[in-house]
């Protein structure tokens, strides 16, 4: 029963662990590849000239170029924090493959000032329906002395792509006009690049035609982006495998010294099946077949249960609500199988060489 557990605890760690670690690889994958971002050198923090994105999209490999600035606030409820991104020029996000959204939708986004397109998840958890008036709660305060802004719902979009989930999209020209401060400026210019395998060229061209401006810039792809802002997900995969592998070493110990100790206990068992007509091969099948059960119940078990909780502790590590790779589980399984075979190798071939004249001396 001890080693019954043990399985299942490593199980369930493992399958914990490495989902988030396999889950966060899988977010940076979907990310566009032709997508990049261009912000101020010290940080998403400097502000940086509208000016700017006409003379970007004079570089060659550039295709479209967006202004952006986030918002954060909240909804109603300071508990209910929202992300709200203005963009200069949605249409060609909107319109791209990895975004769904209607196109009348798209158009009434191009006509409303202060209209909003809003992730499908985001509108169904708040109850919005398009037409809807949304008041936002903002530290970024307007002309008339006041932070709470106003957005209607104009449109509903669905995506993959993890950047995106969970917003609400506005026009930048709404927030130009409206606030006091920061007028003219981007937070950041989301751009788009005719061939990704030119990506660094083009980033290298950016920052060179503003390296002795008063703003210089950072250019980097969006995968690179991410995988910069999860460092500490990078660390994470190391000490998800040296927890898991240590772990998983361990339980070899333990389910081997079990395993043994086992059949060491039932020498005059085997000598007696032996006896009566099994032979050796059958023996050796037994006890391996033993010890598969063992891990088969007990993997099953922390498997099943991992893939229960680790919906509601992904969103926690950073990644979405999703629920467990399949990958994971397979691995997982081909991980109990190898290391059940590893654990009943030496106590099988004792009970395959056991003799039974010696076996039944014993007392």
């Amino acid at each position: 029963m001890l080693a019954l557990l043990s399985i299942s605890v490593a199980f369930t760690l493992f399958g914990l662990l490495h989902g988030v670690a396999t889950a966060l690889d899988g977010i940076i994958d979907r990310i566009a590849a032709d997508r990049m971002r261009v912000q101020g050198l010290g940080g998403p923090g400097i502000a940086l000239p509208i000016s700017y994105a006409n003379q970007i999209g004079q570089i060659a490999g550039v295709t479209t170029v967006t202004a952006t600035v986030l918002l954060r606030g909240y909804y109603q409820d300071p508990k209910n924090t929202l992300a709200a991104v203005a963009y200069s020029n949605a249409t060609p996000l909107l319109s791209s493959k990895i975004m769904q959204i209607s196109g009348a939708e798209a158009d009434a986004f191009a006509r409303t000032k202060s209209g909003a397109v809003v992730h499908r998840a985001l509108a169904n958890r708040f109850g919005w329906k398009l037409g809807n008036r949304i008041p936002f709660r903002s530290g970024v305060m307007k002309k008339d002395r006041n932070t709470l802004w106003e957005f209607e719902v104009v449109g509903l979009y669905d995506t993959q792509d993890p950047f995106w989930v969970d917003q609400l999209w506005f026009r930048y020209d709404y927030l130009d006009d409206s606030r006091v401060a920061a007028n003219g400026t981007a937070q950041a210019f989301l751009i788009t690049t005719s061939d990704p395998q030119h990506n660094a060229a083009v980033a290298d061209a950016i920052d060179e035609r503003f390296a002795n401006s008063s703003a210089p810039t950072a250019t980097q792809s969006d995968r690179e982006w991410a995988q910069a802002g999860m460092e500490q997900a990078i660390d994470f995969n190391v000490l998800v495998k040296a927890i898991v592998g240590s772990s998983l070493f361990t339980l070899l110990l333990v389910t081997g010294n079990t395993m043994m100790e086992s059949v060491r206990q039932r020498i005059p068992e085997l000598a007696v099946l032996k006896t009566v007509g099994y032979s050796n091969q059958s023996i050796l099948v037994l006890v391996i077949s033993e010890s598969g059960l063992i891990y088969l119940i007990g993997a099953g078990t922390g498997l099943l249960l991992s893939t229960t909780l680790f919906p509601l502790i992904a969103p926690h590590a950073g990644s979405e609500r999703i629920g467990m790779p399949l990958p994971v589980i397979a691995q997982g399984a081909a991980i109990a199988l190898a290391t059940a075979l590893v654990s009943a190798a030496a106590p099988a071939l004792l009970a395959h060489r056991l003799s039974i004249v010696e076996a039944l001396r014993r007392p």
